[in-house]
């Protein structure tokens, strides 16, 4: 318990971008958890992952980001192949890929965080939709077009039924681009127009 709470300890700094001290916790609690030392627990695999996200500022640790990732995703996957962190472990990894323009990797990454997630609970469904929302768009950048179609317009049907098209913006943003890359412009105003109605007259900040 006392290392779950220190490591969402981490993720605070991670959020604030402090990544100086969000680094040296997880020197505190690797001394304690033996992640770097090979332990096989979800603490460890915790761990990984939060130790990827630490590493995003510095532009020359893409290698390390990558076998971070790849080394929770394995442990979580041995612990439980249904723990829900598999997913984001996995999309974590995809990430990686999708930097270095690796969109083969990425995509069948995020496939299987997608299967993953889609089989969880429904708390899932947001992490579900953005990983469906960065498949449709690898998709798009492999040449399939159709399958980034179905799975765009299917999460952008999600997200209306569910959230309602403001505050997921970044669906809709995301599902107009695609139609207006693909050359159907008058679709993706659409698309745009009848969320920009639903913006508020003056915008929280």
């Amino acid at each position: 318990v006392v290392i779950r709470a220190r490591i969402i300890d981490v993720w605070a700094s991670i959020w604030q971008k402090d990544y100086t001290v969000a680094l040296r916790q997880l020197d505190d609690i690797d001394a304690i958890v033996g992640a770097t030392r090979g332990a096989r627990t979800p603490e460890a695999a915790e761990w990984w992952l939060a130790r990827r996200s630490a590493l995003e500022a510095d532009p020359r640790a893409g290698d390390e980001r990558l076998r971070a990732a790849q080394r929770a995703a394995q442990l979580f996957e041995a612990i439980d192949p249904r723990h829900p962190s598999l997913a984001v472990a996995l999309a974590n990894v995809g990430v990686e890929h999708l930097l270095r323009e690796e969109f083969a990797l990425a995509r069948e990454r995020y496939v299987r965080a997608a299967e993953i997630l889609s089989r969880g609970r429904p708390s899932d469904l947001g992490e579900l939709v953005l990983i469906e929302l960065k498949l449709g768009q690898l998709h798009f950048e492999l040449g399939d077009y159709d399958s980034a179609e179905r799975v765009l317009a299917s999460v952008y049907d999600k997200e209306q039924r569910n959230v309602g098209p403001f505050r997921g913006w970044s669906i809709t943003a995301g599902y107009a681009t695609f139609l207006h890359r693909r050359g159907e412009r008058a679709r993706a105003h659409e698309v745009f127009a009848a969320a920009l109605k639903t913006l508020p007259a003056t915008p929280s900040p």
